[in-house]
């Protein structure tokens, strides 16, 4: 009996060092190289990425704040070009930022923290959207939000080539 909860007790602080261990690897900060290789997951997002040769002056800065923590990717300039954090304190990346010339422009979010992005926001002075992939399968089922300017933008990628003379007269139609 005794060596039974002797062993059971051994087991439980292995079982504890180990859980320890991987919450530490968890945390621990990815390299510039590793971060930079991380892209949106939608397709049509313009973001900022170092020449080769500028990869070695960039540097990763830990980020603490009351809700978050995670990490900045900062460029040669001190500028922002990425920034991963943990929302919910489980020791996990939930938002997956992108910058250009240090302002954000896009983020992946993870907001039922399962490991997959399920929302996706751009931002910016020419307008905002805001997707929401119900399903997890990188394709937006709706909108949560989106500006007039955004919205326009959507329609003119989705609508299939369409020649011009079906919509305006032109001199060599006839009409």
């Amino acid at each position: 009996m005794y060596l039974s909860t002797l062993l059971r007790s051994a087991l439980s602080l292995v079982a504890g060092w180990v859980v320890l261990l991987l919450s530490h690897v968890a945390l621990a900060a990815p390299t510039v190289s590793q971060a930079l290789k991380l892209e949106p997951i939608q397709s049509d997002i313009q973001f900022d990425t170092p020449s080769l040769e500028e990869v070695e002056d960039c540097k990763i800065q830990p980020e603490k704040g009351e809700s978050a923590s995670g990490w900045t990717v900062l460029g040669p300039d001190m500028r922002p070009l990425r920034r991963f954090l943990d929302t919910n304190a489980d020791k996990k990346v939930d938002t997956w930022c992108y910058f250009r010339e240090g302002i954000e422009v896009y983020r992946d979010v993870d907001a039922d923290f399962n490991g997959r992005a399920d929302q996706y926001r751009w931002l910016g002075t020419a307008g905002t959207r805001w997707g929401v992939d119900s399903d997890e399968d990188t394709k937006i089922d709706l909108w949560k939000e989106i500006s007039a300017e955004e919205a326009s933008r959507e329609v003119v990628n989705r609508t299939p080539d369409v020649s011009i003379d079906c919509c305006l007269p032109t001199m060599n139609s006839g009409r």
